[in-house]
């Protein structure tokens, strides 16, 4: 795992550490990635938006939010998982990326 601006980036085989009772498997379906939030029975997966993207991405490329490439490039397979086809990065890998500042899980090509 590597660190940029302080957003962890996952190499393909590696696999984030969870909090306790949190499965890595979700039903819910995202654009934008996904977000750990603790409700009253603990921690669940919650649907990012594009702001979450934007903030994530703008922090990690320390850039402004206005500039922020929404667009996919590689898809996420799951709140942890990105998919690793050919194709879609187009030179590079499709990693999972986390800022831990808001919990914040999403796939893009690096």
């Amino acid at each position: 795992m590597k660190l940029q601006n302080g957003v962890h980036i996952f190499e393909p085989d590696e696999t984030p550490t969870l909090p306790p009772g949190l499965s890595s498997e979700s039903e819910l379906k995202s654009s934008f990635g996904f977000k750990i939030v603790t409700g009253s029975h603990g921690p669940k997966w919650a649907v990012a938006t594009e702001e979450d993207l934007r903030r994530s991405e703008g922090k990690r490329l320390d850039i402004d939010l206005a500039e922020v490439d929404i667009r996919g490039g590689c898809d996420q397979i799951g709140p942890t998982q990105c998919s690793q086809e050919d194709g879609f990065c187009w030179g590079s890998k499709c990693k999972l990326l986390f800022n831990p500042d808001t919990q914040h899980y999403y796939c893009k090509c690096s």
